[in-house]
């Protein structure tokens, strides 16, 4: 069976020996039979400057470890950050609670039409189980273009919470909105834990 390594890249000039080289399309099929193919897409002309800028970059792929603490500092760090940026574009209110005893984050329109009152929309963020990586960004849009309150679950992360806490988590949360709310009126998305959910 021949396996085939397909490798896309933007079209940047890389510097090699201080002289500004553009990369090139380029096949070779090892012995084996794996065929590694590399294709150049050129930066648009259709995207701002900046975004061309931030697409020329040459970013190495290589899958390097990286200490859990400083990945979640990091999501942390841009979660708060994208956070801002996405109350500017969309307003909304945030506020943190506990929900059967579960910490969350609850999003809300700035005005919410009285058809949409008793709804509410659960958010169980991405992050890999294990950082949070969507309990703003997730969620502030969705607030504020739905005109419908959303709770976001910061569920129990692993390693250090085992799986299913975080699904046990969600769960309580959607077990507490059910003394207030009629099945129909509740949603539920968001990634990862989401999909457990709708398996359960």
């Amino acid at each position: 069976m021949r396996r085939v390594m397909l490798s896309v890249m933007v079209a940047a000039l890389v510097p090699v020996c201080g002289v500004a080289q553009q990369q090139a399309d380029s096949s070779k099929i090892l012995p084996d039979g794996t065929a590694y193919v590399t294709r150049v897409v050129p930066v648009p002309k259709t995207v701002s400057p900046e975004a061309q800028a931030m697409l020329a970059r040459v970013v190495s792929d290589a899958n390097l470890p990286v200490p859990l603490e400083q990945r979640r500092a990091g999501t942390d760090r841009w979660q708060a950050g994208a956070g801002e940026v996405s109350k500017r574009l969309y307003p909304a209110n945030v506020t943190s609670a506990t929900i059967a005893g579960v910490p969350v984050r609850v999003v809300t329109p700035l005005s919410i039409a009285p058809e949409k009152r008793d709804r509410v929309l659960i958010n169980l963020h991405g992050g890999g189980f294990n950082s949070d990586s969507g309990s703003l960004t997730e969620t502030i849009p969705v607030a504020n273009l739905t005109g419908t309150k959303v709770i976001a679950v910061l569920y129990r992360l692993a390693p250090e919470h085992p799986f299913p806490a975080g699904l046990d988590d969600a769960i309580a949360v959607y077990k507490e909105m059910l003394k207030t709310h009629k099945p129909k009126n509740i949603g539920i998305y968001g990634r990862r834990l989401a999909r457990f959910l709708r398996r359960r």
